[in-house]
């Protein structure tokens, strides 16, 4: 069982050609992975129609890698007039099961700006306090309202939030929290998923920039690592740059920072597909 092979019962006597014969033998299959399993062992996972190997410390696909190509011009996020991130406010009032009332906030313009475009990837909503988290929807900024994905969670009144990442940390100099922000793709992205190809946009009008700098940075969903930043830097006036990145997926998520960006700065990042 440990090499993978499950022999099937045949009776209390077992004959050489038994031993032998391919209809007395299976490999080892399921829709989740056996529990103890040993360096070299495979298992097939029939809900993902894929074989796995374990090499000693996890379960790893034996699978080829195959890019699934997407047509769709749904922007995963979208943000107009950007600032840097994260953003961190309190809970102002009871909020309902759906929506966030906010105050005492920071970096508000690092929110995602879905109005008036269709967005499916949701940026994750933390609950400091509460240890919790939902899905943004929707942000009002005129109101300072958070509408989220149906929560039964017990958030209240002066609840400390933050889009900051509480996987991939980086905080920098005078923040609490990390300048990531994790952003769900589970919607258009599967969990067989292991990188994404992502299409950046971003576009700068207005006064010159007079130096470079580290403005929209891609992430993998796991611990911050320098060397895993895939990142853009802005250039002087009216000029706009369309970048194309893959970023491992991890748990259907990718993350992203924003760093001094300046007024009239558009970024939005677009899904070409996927390698599963």
């Amino acid at each position: 069982m440990s090499a993978g092979l499950r022999h099937i019962d045949v009776g209390p006597e077992l004959t050489r050609s038994e031993w032998e014969g391919a209809d007395t033998h299976e490999l080892a299959h399921g829709n989740s992975f056996p529990v103890g399993p040993v360096e070299r062992q495979l298992f097939y996972r029939d809900d993902l129609h894929a074989w796995f190997i374990y090499h000693g410390s996890a379960w790893v696909s034996l699978q080829a890698p195959v890019f699934v190509p997407l047509s769709t011009t749904e922007e995963i996020w979208r943000r107009g007039d950007s600032g840097s991130s994260p953003f961190t406010a309190e809970i102002d009032g009871s909020p309902s099961n759906t929506e966030v009332v906010y105050d005492n906030e920071e970096n508000e313009y690092s929110l995602p700006d879905p109005a008036g475009f269709p967005q499916w990837g949701k940026v994750i909503l933390h609950n400091i306090t509460r240890g919790s988290s939902r899905r943004i929807v929707g942000v009002n900024l005129a109101t300072k309202t958070i509408t989220t994905e149906t929560s039964t969670d017990n958030w209240n009144d002066g609840d400390v939030i933050t889009i900051g990442s509480q996987t991939c940390v980086d905080v920098l100099p005078g923040h609490d929290y990390s300048r990531f922000f994790d952003i769900d793709l589970s919607e258009e992205v599967p969990a067989t998923a292991t990188t994404a190809l992502i299409e950046l946009y971003n576009c700068k009008a207005g006064a010159a920039v007079t130096s470079w700098q580290n403005n929209v940075i891609l992430h993998p969903y796991h611990a911050h690592s320098g060397a895993n930043e895939r990142w853009t830097t802005s250039f002087p006036q009216d000029w706009m740059g369309i970048y194309t990145f893959t970023v491992s997926v991890v748990e259907q998520r990718i993350c992203l920072a924003l760093s001094r960006l300046h007024a009239s700065t558009l970024v939005l990042l677009r899904l070409r597909g996927y390698w599963e």
